[in-house]
């Protein structure tokens, strides 16, 4: 059960550094001055799509692996638990926003459909993105701070 709450710690810390880098080097090569930044995009010779290069990968380990850690954890009755399931339970919701809401987004204005979609509703959809990527990193953060708080808590219980 700690074993697989370092595991998830760590994960957790690696999907944020990877977001971190997205949100900086990626996500302005298509949001970051919508409709044109979307229109450099797809003019472009190559293209990166983390989505289906690393996050079509990570998010859903992630998830599982919150959902194990968050069930395991269900009869501990600890401060260090209560902060593990809520940072495991964070993470559940996290990957359930991504798959429902960010990649569905993500693809309308940076694959095939974007050439019939109004510029206007492409820039919107990107900037709406942008804005709740933001918001999603801050959740993430603190996901991997509530977990790493309660693997401490565990090692070296709270007084």
């Amino acid at each position: 059960m700690e074993i697989l709450m370092w595991l998830l710690v760590m994960w957790m810390g690696f999907a944020i550094g990877a977001g971190i880098y997205e949100t900086r080097v990626v996500l302005p090569l298509w949001a970051g001055s919508p409709p044109e930044s979307l229109k450099r995009w797809h003019s472009a010779p190559f293209r990166i799509d983390p989505g289906l290069r690393f996050w079509v990968f990570c998010t859903p380990g992630l998830a599982l692996l919150s959902l194990v850690v968050l069930v395991s954890f269900l009869g501990v009755d600890s401060p260090a638990a209560t902060y593990v399931k809520i940072g495991a339970g964070l993470s559940v919701a996290l990957a359930i926003w991504a798959f429902a809401w960010f990649v569905p987004r993500f693809r309308a204005v940076t694959g095939p459909k974007f050439q019939e979609m109004d510029q206007q509703q492409a820039a919107g959809i990107a900037v709406a993105w942008r804005r709740m990527n933001s918001l999603r990193v801050v959740l993430f953060l603190a996901a991997w701070a509530c977990l790493t708080v309660g693997a401490v808590g565990m090692e070296r219980p709270f007084r």
